[in-house]
Parts: C-alpha cells; sequence; structure tokens
C-alpha cells in the first residue's frame, strides 16, 4: 500500500493547507485538507486540541491542530469553512471531532490570556460559560472544547454532528 503521512510543524496559527498530490510537503501549518484517496493527514499534538472533519458526500477529510492561540484564530473553523469551500462540502453533511486535548481541569491561564479568550468569544458566549476562576493569584481555567463547538456551530455545523472526546 502506497500511503504517505506528511508531517507539519506546529505554528500554533490559524493556516490551512489543502493537500492534492502525495510529495506535497506543507511546514508551518496547523491544518491539512483532502479529498484525495491514500493520502493520510498527521500533524503532531501535545495538549492541543485535534479537530477531525469528514464529509462522507464528498469524501473529503481534515485534520487541524488547534492550540490556544489557533483556538483564538478561530482556526477549526477556518479548516471547515475551507472544506466547504474547496469541496463543497455541506454543513449539515460534515462530521467533526474533536479530541483529546487539555481540559478546562487543567488549562490554567493568567490575565493577559483569558483577556483574549473574554476579547474575541465575548460575543459567542457569556464568559462564565468558559472561564473559570482559579485561585486567589489571579489564574484562570479555559475550556477551548466549548468555544470550538460554538465556532462550528456558529457557521452552521449541526451539534449533532459534533462529537467530542471528553477526555482530559
Amino acid at each position: 500500500m502506497n500511503i504517505l503521512q506528511r508531517w507539519s510543524g506546529q505554528a500554533h496559527s490559524n493556516l490551512v493547507e489543502v493537500v492534492n498530490e502525495k510529495n506535497e510537503l506543507h511546514e508551518n501549518i496547523d491544518g491539512l485538507i483532502t479529498n484525495k484517496d491514500k493520502i493520510s493527514l498527521a500533524l503532531v499534538f501535545a495538549d492541543c486540541t485535534p479537530i477531525l472533519f469528514y464529509d462522507p458526500t464528498n469524501n473529503a477529510i481534515g485534520n487541524i491542530h488547534s492550540g490556544w492561540r489557533g483556538t483564538i484564530q478561530k482556526i477549526g473553523q477556518i479548516g471547515a469553512l475551507k472544506m466547504l469551500e474547496t469541496y463543497g462540502c455541506k454543513k449539515e453533511n460534515l462530521l467533526c471531532f474533536l479530541g483529546p486535548c487539555i481540559g478546562k481541569c487543567h488549562f490554567e491561564v493568567e490575565e493577559d490570556v483569558k483577556e483574549l479568550f473574554e476579547n474575541t468569544f465575548s460575543y459567542l458566549l457569556k464568559p462564565e460559560e468558559f472561564i473559570v476562576n482559579g485561585n486567589a493569584n489571579n489564574k484562570y481555567f479555559i475550556d477551548t472544547n466549548i468555544i470550538n463547538r460554538k465556532l462550528l456551530e456558529e457557521i452552521g455545523v449541526p451539534s449533532k454532528n459534533i462529537i467530542e472526546s471528553n477526555i482530559c
């Protein structure tokens, strides 16, 4: 079997590339999409959120690395929209999986990052829905899963098509 995996270094960006050929090299991006057979899309994750897409109608797949910086830049939403635009996918057919990642129980940030999330996503959710006060040392806990889910729902992906692993 002649399957090639393409690896990309984490850039913590909102860049999503189309993979059309087996020997393409994509570096310093955080998302890959394709509708070509025998191409797997491999990215490296630490505690960041893997967002996987599949459209069974158009046989298209996507693999998105959404760290906290990518989440702020809405990379999951960008990846989904790129699949819709590039492959003619329909929102109601797009299946999304939010894989294991750091959960709100452990994703501790300081005031500066909390404010970035608040300023970026307060239109989408009430801050108390995705930010939990940590302790007296100005630490906060962020729920990136709910943010990524709401970003996908915002562009019309049905809630029933979004599956969360709920594994921290």
